[in-house]
């Protein structure tokens, strides 16, 4: 399996991997998110970040706000801004931002 960059957060306690490649494959995807989780004991939650345009995919294309708030930070480089970005199961784009040392994350009811 090819070798993908990522960094690991820590939002709110919950160590949350991002992969700095948008992977569209469902099961690659997977398999990248498995082996992450078995070199990384401790990481709850691998996505996927796009570096063509402001997109995050979680692993199962679920919704997760940690997530998104990682994806706004690395966007971001982490300086204050604002941004507009889609994350994986929410059907709307979500805006967020860095204010001071706090990610932020504004969305309406995600599933």
């Amino acid at each position: 399996m090819k070798e993908y960059e990522y960094y690991i957060y820590s939002p709110s306690g919950n160590d949350t991997v991002l992969v700095l490649k948008e992977i569209r494959n469902n099961i690659t995807r997977k398999e990248i998110s498995e082996k992450v989780m078995r070199l990384n004991p401790d990481v709850e939650q691998v996505g996927f970040i796009s570096t063509d345009k402001k997109k995050l995919t979680m692993a199962g294309q679920e919704f997760c706000g940690n997530g998104a708030r990682c994806a706004i930070y690395e966007y971001l480089n982490g300086k204050e801004g604002e941004i507009d970005i889609e994350v994986s199961g929410c059907d709307s784009i979500l805006h967020g931002g860095i204010v001071g040392k706090n990610v932020y994350l504004e969305y309406p009811h995600c599933s």
